[in-house]
């Protein structure tokens, strides 16, 4: 009897330390779960904060370029807008002659001519349109349209006369030889101007037929020039389809001759600068829709960086989940 009393009570001891022993074994295998959860939620606390950080920063930066875009938004419209005043016609200073009245047939031409630069009134405020125009005036007019700026001491021609001459404007003709205060003949004007035209990058292309009745009165060396600019409308006849070549020129005839040439092409140029205007603007307009669109990119990146960090935090929740799995076997 004592003996199975014995047999049991070692049997109860040794199930009692089994038990002990498998729940001491139990605990040790869950505290290694318990650390690594522990440790996988701090990563995933840490991944959390970087992200946050990451988010403030990408969103710093967004706004920043945002703020950059907007700046350079309103300096791209101002200079649209300054470019646009730029392309507008030209205010010129208005000119007036006490001589000159709007139904003239000059009229037009003198204001033009006057406007641009190339004529200068009298002192008493006239243009004096029936005035003749002497050789050292014509080559004046064309000298300023050239752009050659007067001589600051001497003759007020002196720096006009020696450009025509270099450029051989007039034939024969030295500065000491040249007649500065002879009025100059149809013909001797057609000769000048032709030649300055052909220093310039203006084309004479004109094909209109051309024979003036009194041919046999101009001199052979103005014949070529006379039918160049008569070809393109720059010159014309004086009535009875005489071109009147060995006569002089008025102040007014002259104005309309340099109306004849210019007069278009400045608004030729007006619109071609307006098209400049406009090509600036389009490439303007380019570079502010492609700072949108970076600033839209890294909207973009920082929505990618918040989706990341939300899949890194479900992931931790996937393991929190597992490891509680493990703890209820």
């Amino acid at each position: 009897m004592k003996k199975r009393i014995l047999s049991l009570a070692l049997v109860m001891m040794l199930v009692m330390s089994s038990a002990v022993f498998a729940d001491e074994t139990a605990k040790e295998e869950t505290k290694p779960a318990a650390t690594e959860e522990k440790k996988d939620e701090a990563k995933a606390d840490e991944k959390k904060e970087e992200a946050k950080a990451d988010e403030k920063k990408e969103e710093a930066k967004a706004d920043e370029k945002k703020e950059e875009a907007k700046a350079d938004e309103k300096k791209e419209e101002a200079k649209a807008d300054e470019k646009k005043e730029e392309a507008k016609p030209e205010e010129k200073k208005a000119v007036t002659f006490t001589d000159v009245k709007e139904g003239d047939w000059f009229a037009p031409a003198v204001k033009f001519a006057a406007e641009a630069g190339l004529f200068a009134g009298m002192p008493d405020g006239t243009f004096a349109p029936a005035g003749k125009i002497t050789r050292a005036q014509f080559v004046t007019v064309l000298g300023r349209k050239a752009g050659v700026e007067k001589a600051a001491e001497g003759e007020w021609y002196a720096a006009y006369v020696k450009w025509a001459v270099e450029k051989k404007l007039v034939m024969d003709k030295t500065e000491e030889n040249f007649m500065p205060s002879e009025e100059i003949s149809r013909e001797e004007m057609a000769y000048i101007l032709n030649a300055f035209l052909a220093t310039t990058d203006m084309k004479m292309e004109g094909a209109k037929e051309v024979k003036f009745a009194d041919e046999a009165d101009m001199s052979d060396w103005a014949k070529e020039a006379i039918t160049m600019l008569a070809k393109n409308e720059v010159l014309s006849g004086k009535g009875e389809n005489k071109f009147a070549p060995k006569e002089t020129l008025t102040r007014a005839e002259v104005a309309q001759i340099l109306f004849n040439l210019y007069a278009p092409k400045a608004d030729e140029k007006k619109e071609e600068v307006k098209d400049e205007a406009k090509a600036d603007e389009k490439k303007d307009e380019a570079k502010v829709e492609e700072k949108k669109d970076e600033a839209k990119a890294d909207e973009t990146k920082t929505e990618e960086k918040k989706d990341e960090a939300k899949a890194d935090e479900t992931k931790t929740e996937d393991n929190k989940d597992k490891t509680e799995t493990k703890e209820d076997k």
